[in-house]
């Protein structure tokens, strides 16, 4: 439901676009309030991306209007690319502190002026969520957090005992390093019931230390089903990588041999970037755990920029062919010394894969690659390849494949 008179509507949901609107403040604290009379379950969705006005002040004011938000389940704020600061963190926590059965919540700070103050006030509304189990939070591009911020998440997370899903994000976080990262795996390694777990740490000061206490809690979640973990950009992603980290085999190796012995693990995403050592060995590496998960369902590999070469793919594809319950997968391969060959053997094995139905690739050399699609596809159509770019340091599309029927 959009914003508007909702006396018309069933106050099950509320969606509003702040900037879209001339006077959201008002709009938000009349309807909030009529939302609270109401003893539905509330899902409040509000996108602040781009807001003019002082977020801050109208933030404070929205909260101070209502006293309780008892019913409200789920909340979603997108905070992007506004002059959000410590003081409007303040205000959320305010709103978190008086919506105790919230079971989902998706904070997005991307490109925001908190600081660690800011995550500290914000803790202390986390606390108050003890039916927690969905979170998405997101820093990337914050500059002024650091460890500190990390460790006041990482103290809320340690009183919630119902987390399903996690996913958090700190591209550009640059000053976020080893303590930070120790802090987190701490407190979510007890975490037994945890499903989803997605960690963004491009362009951050992890070292091989902090990978060891990533690796520790896949080491420990036993019921993970879904795994991301990701320490680069690539084109799907919105920020480009300009201080990556430097992962070597041996680190990458860690991480992979505590992903693939998650039992549970259906749903993997790895994104590894241009100053990692995607080696010969590492591929080797890769394909022969691959080769043991044969029950995998989606399967996404990020290796942009990684030195990857057609012998490399050659042993991948070795293994893919064991995948036979994969039905979803995506190969980042952009920059690397790769041809037409080492895609075609990709190719040729996905083909025996009876369960795949979707593929994409982001591959640069376009015009090329168009025509290997075209030439080599047997039971596969090329249904869409996107349109080039040329805004970034390299041209690449993603070209999209589906299984004939």
């Amino acid at each position: 439901m959009k914003g508007g008179d909702l006396s018309k509507w069933d106050l099950r949901e509320y969606s509003i676009n702040a900037s879209d609107i001339p006077n959201p403040k008002e709009t938000m604290i009349k309807n909030i309030q009529d939302m609270v009379e109401n003893d539905n379950r509330i899902d409040l969705y509000v996108d602040w991306q781009r807001y003019k006005n002082d977020i801050n002040e109208d933030l404070d004011k929205i909260v101070k209007s209502f006293q309780t938000f008892p019913n409200l389940s789920q909340l979603f704020m997108n905070f992007t690319k506004t002059l959000l600061t410590d003081k409007g963190c303040k205000a959320i926590s305010a709103l978190l502190s008086k919506s105790e059965y919230i079971d989902s919540l998706s904070l997005i700070f991307r490109n925001t002026r908190i600081t660690n103050l800011g995550v500290r006030d914000l803790k202390e509304g986390l606390i108050k969520l003890t039916n927690l189990a969905n979170v998405n939070i997101e820093f990337n591009g914050t500059k002024e957090i650091s460890d500190d911020a990390l460790d006041s998440l990482a103290a809320a997370f340690l009183t919630h005992s119902k987390l399903i899903r996690v996913n958090l994000g700190f591209y550009s976080c640059e000053r976020i390093g080893r303590d930070g990262v120790h802090f987190l795996a701490d407190s979510l390694r007890p975490k037994k019931n945890l499903k989803e777990l997605d960690l963004w740490l491009g362009r951050t000061r992890v070292n091989n230390e902090g990978i060891s206490s990533i690796a520790g809690i896949y080491d420990s979640c036993k019921n993970l089903e879904v795994v991301k973990i990701a320490f680069e950009f690539t084109p799907i992603f919105e920020y480009m990588q300009q201080h990556p980290i430097n992962l070597s085999d041996g680190d990458i190796e860690v991480l992979i041999e505590s992903v693939f012995t998650i039992p549970a693990l259906m749903n993997l995403t790895l994104s590894f970037g241009e100053y990692s050592e995607i080696t010969q060995k590492t591929m080797e590496k890769i394909g022969a755990v691959l080769e043991s998960r044969k029950e995998l369902k989606q399967l996404h590999l990020f290796f942009n920029k990684s030195k990857i070469t057609d012998d490399g793919l050659r042993n991948l594809s070795y293994n893919l062919i064991s995948l036979q319950e994969l039905t979803a997968i995506s190969f980042g391969l952009m920059n690397n010394p790769i041809t037409d060959l080492g895609i075609c053997l990709i190719l040729d094995a996905l083909q025996k894969l009876d369960s795949l139905t979707d593929i994409y690739f982001v591959l640069d050399n376009c015009y090329n690659l168009t025509n290997v699609f075209g030439d080599k596809l047997t039971n596969l159509s090329l249904i869409h390849i996107s349109e080039p770019t040329r805004q970034a340091e390299i041209s690449y599309a993603v070209f999209c494949l589906k299984k004939k029927k």
